[in-house]
């Protein structure tokens, strides 16, 4: 990863990892505090894309109206600006719903570069640094090497009473330990084991909130639609690959995320139904009584022209009489 971005970006979420790990010392744990605190800022735009979907939903009906109107036509232009007008009349901006997507990704990616890279984004050392601690525990380090800070660092717990001179640079004892697992290791196909775990319940989960939030969105056509299923299957199987490519706090990360996705997603549900159903009930009320308001207004004015109706006729038998008087 390139120096400025790893400054810029990827630094500051080894702080913020190396803060929770400095208060609960424990690698796992700070890992699924780190994966809160993140869902936690993500909270609002995540409500805010939920808002999106269930808008996208209530015109989808209007929009296919448009489409078969203009199914037919080879200039699909107007079917466009027509689609685009009803957008932009209810409010609805298509590409809201990837902005969630957007950030998602590059944190998993820079949180790939923290678990890679401890030395240099949870502590702040210095190759030279490293360096400096290998000598000291009397192994080798080569800073190319992909994984190296994590065997260095693995080295420097199992030798911690080696390098305690290094701890006012930053250095901290890390156990990557979880269980019996190793959050640092990568699960390999050709060894059966413990870690395979951590990519199955990464799909599975990855699965289960898919499922949940099509379900909790009411998308019944996502759910029946044979290219749509292929779909939501094809993120999960990707999960799973690339937590058999990475180490397993990646999968850890990946499944905490999944499973507070899938409460968040019942409530926020339940939160944007019941606002748009009252909503909808405010809207259905001041319908009614506008409705009801003319009924009455229209049967006033029916009255009043009735009685004026009245009046002219009496007028004109009046006009009568007099003149049959008169003739007589």
């Amino acid at each position: 990863m390139g120096y400025i971005l790893g400054v810029i970006f990827v630094r500051p979420l080894g702080l913020i990892l190396s803060f929770i790990f400095n208060l609960v010392q424990n690698y796992a744990l700070s890992i699924i505090l780190f994966t809160i605190i993140v869902k936690l800022i993500l909270l609002p735009f995540q409500y805010k894309n939920k808002k999106g979907m269930k808008k996208m939903q209530a015109i989808n009906v209007e929009a296919q109206r448009i489409q078969k109107k203009y199914a037919r036509s080879r200039d699909k232009t107007k079917m466009n600006e027509e689609i685009q007008a009803l957008y932009e009349r209810e409010g609805y901006n298509p590409m809201s719903s990837c902005l969630l997507t957007f950030i998602t990704l590059p944190i998993m990616m820079g949180l790939y570069y923290v678990v890679r890279k401890p030395m240099t984004y949870m502590m702040g050392l210095s190759e030279a640094t490293m360096s400096s601690i290998a000598s000291a525990i009397g192994t080798t380090f080569d800073p190319k090497a992909i994984y190296g800070q994590i065997e260095l660092t693995r080295a420097v717990h199992e030798n911690w009473d080696k390098v305690g001179a290094f701890v006012s640079q930053g250095l901290e004892n890390i156990d990557f330990s979880f269980f019996g697992v190793d959050l640092a290791s990568i699960p390999t196909l050709s060894n059966p084991s413990l870690m395979w775990l951590f990519p199955i319940i990464a799909g599975l989960t990855s699965l289960g909130s898919t499922l949940i939030m099509q379900k909790m969105q009411g998308n019944n056509d996502a759910m029946n639609n044979p290219g749509m299923k292929t779909t939501m299957m094809l993120m999960p199987l990707m999960m799973v690959w690339i937590c058999f490519s990475t180490p397993a706090a990646l999968a850890l990360y990946w499944i905490v995320n999944n499973v507070i996705t899938c409460i968040q997603e019942f409530f926020m549900t339940r939160m944007v139904l019941g606002k748009i159903e009252k909503k909808d009930a405010e809207e259905a009320a001041k319908t009614a009584a506008e409705k009801e308001a003319k009924r009455l207004a229209q049967q006033e004015q029916a009255k009043q022209q009735a009685q004026e109706a009245r009046e002219r006729q009496a007028q004109l038998e009046e006009s009568r009489k007099k003149n049959k008087k008169k003739k007589g």
